[in-house]
């Protein structure tokens, strides 16, 4: 296992005592991508990235097929550990995910979902007028077609060429589009039509992402009668949230309207409880124009929790409470990182992680040995998830070359899979901890290092040096078990990379 110095100009030392991690590690996992056919962008990227030592290697796979042995035109392109699909077609969605390996270990990455956006045609057929008195609150319905990942509303009346502007008295919703009056009047008489384009980041993290309005529902005819005297009426909150389950990192919208004459107006409290004591909004909160509507960015657990909306007119009050609770996906409370093992041949590896268990979602933990599923058979690899929110893998009588390497947990509810990772190590030979320049000589650099700790036997050590702007340029030198230096001939120490292991 090699530790490096690199020499430009000074001598950079890298390397600490103890277990060291050189098999492959994941920094960076492909995430979800949903691709607009519609749109501008011609190609669909997902990143892996690994540390490891020596660096990693990437293969990318679809569902459970290697990606090399699948036939496309024009071909995936891969680059250390980005995968990108050139002009996707609908063929290409799927879930895909990598493996990264070196000589060390394989571990497997989480899948990432490929899904296309779209928007259906609304239904042609004619719809039914609604009528209704001065004063009194009405409702036109959007009835949306399918789309995914989520859709905006705006409504146009007919024969106009703009988009209705907000008023105090109307709202259009953005869940599904209906258009809400708190009162009407017959100057609201007419025929309404509600639009629709995607939004590619519905529910995520970030603000809309929108192409053009490109469909149009068929005419709803509005028919206000005359009433005299116009009625006055109390606040009716019609639009509102009961619960709301959100997973951390999304956007929340929360939607409230009353009916009523005079037009309500709407006021926000967060408490502690329903009826309880007001508490601080989140710092993300937001509201619209009139109230109707307030949205939390990135919602993370301390956002849960009860928010009141009271709506009020001359004629009266009402009041309505959402809960909001946060979801997530599993979160250890002991993870793999912690567990690194040097093991003598013939001992047990014996590997545990635990996660928090919130009563709500179930856990299934999944164990992996370099990339491959570890297959429980009672006697040679046990695994017990007996314990609440606990799992333990036993491997017993461990060889070297046989059960050195990589281990996985993979933790999965359904929101989402978080992985954990460590290294076992079977009468191996330990990385080389400390590795310095002691003297620079003239193209010939003596270095020096600590002993290993390591259950493995130590015969000597070998030395590896190449240029740093030509990798493959290298060289080997074998040194004895001491002293712990050797002096490197014909070698710039200005200009090369040294890297030193255990034999």
């Amino acid at each position: 296992m090699w530790v490096s110095v690199i020499l430009a100009i000074t001598c950079i030392g890298i390397g600490t005592t103890g277990a060291q991690v050189i098999a492959p590690k994941f920094t960076v996992e492909p995430k979800d991508v949903v691709f607009n056919p519609a749109g501008t962008t011609t190609t669909v990227s997902f990143q892996c990235t690994a540390t490891g030592d020596p660096a990693p290697q990437y293969l990318w796979f679809k569902q459970y097929v290697d990606l090399d042995s699948i036939t496309r035109q024009p071909p995936y392109q891969t680059s250390g550990g980005t995968l990108t699909i050139p002009t996707p077609t609908a063929a290409d969605q799927g879930r895909y995910w990598c493996q990264a390996y070196n000589e060390y270990g394989r571990v497997v990455s989480v899948g990432a979902n490929l899904t296309f956006a779209y928007v259906d045609d609304f239904d042609i057929g004619p719809r039914t007028g609604v009528t209704t008195s001065s004063g009194n609150g009405t409702l036109l319905p959007c009835m949306p077609p399918n789309a995914f990942p989520g859709l905006v509303y705006h409504w146009i009346e007919a024969d106009q060429t703009s988009f209705i502007s907000p008023t105090v008295r109307r709202y259009a919703s953005q869940k599904n589009g209906d258009y809400y009056f708190a009162n009407v009047d017959p100057n609201d008489n007419g025929l309404y039509q509600c639009g629709v384009k995607i939004n590619l980041n519905a529910g995520g993290a970030t603000d809309p992402s929108t192409a053009g309005f490109n469909e149009f529902s068929p005419h709803t005819e509005l028919t206000v009668n005359s009433a005299t005297p116009v009625p006055q009426s109390p606040p009716q909150l019609v639009l509102f949230e009961t619960v709301q389950y959100k997973k951390r990192g999304d956007n929340v919208l929360m939607e409230f309207f009353a009916y009523g004459n005079p037009t309500p107006t709407l006021g926000w409290r967060r408490v502690d409880a329903i009826g309880g004591n007001p508490m601080e909004f989140p710092p993300s909160a937001k509201y619209e124009q009139w109230n109707r509507a307030m949205t939390l960015t990135n919602v993370a657990l301390p956002d849960q929790g009860f928010y009141e909306v009271t709506a009020t007119n001359s004629q009266g009050t009402d009041v309505k409470t959402a809960q909001l609770i946060i979801e997530d996906v599993p979160q250890y409370i002991k993870k793999l990182e912690t567990q690194n093992l040097d093991l003598a041949p013939g001992e047990d590896i014996n590997l545990e992680v635990t996660w928090q268990d919130d009563g709500r979602n179930p856990v299934t933990p999944t164990w992996y040995y370099n990339g491959a599923d570890v297959v429980p058979d009672g006697t040679k690899y046990i695994v017990d998830n007996s314990s609440p929110a606990t799992s333990r893998l036993t491997v017993k009588n461990a060889q070297p070359g046989v059960d050195s390497g990589s281990y996985q947990s993979i933790l999965e509810n359904q929101y989402g899979l978080t992985p954990s990772f460590s290294e076992v190590r079977v009468g191996a030979p330990a990385k080389v901890a400390d590795l310095k320049l002691v003297e620079k000589g003239d193209n010939s650099p003596t270095l020096s290092w600590s002993e290993p700790q390591t259950k493995a036997e130590l015969d000597g050590y070998q030395i590896q040096y190449y240029p740093t702007d030509n990798p493959d340029n290298v060289q080997y030198m074998d040194v004895g078990k001491t002293p712990l230096q050797a002096t490197v001939p014909n070698s710039n120490p200005d200009t090369s990379t040294y890297r030193a292991r255990q034999n």
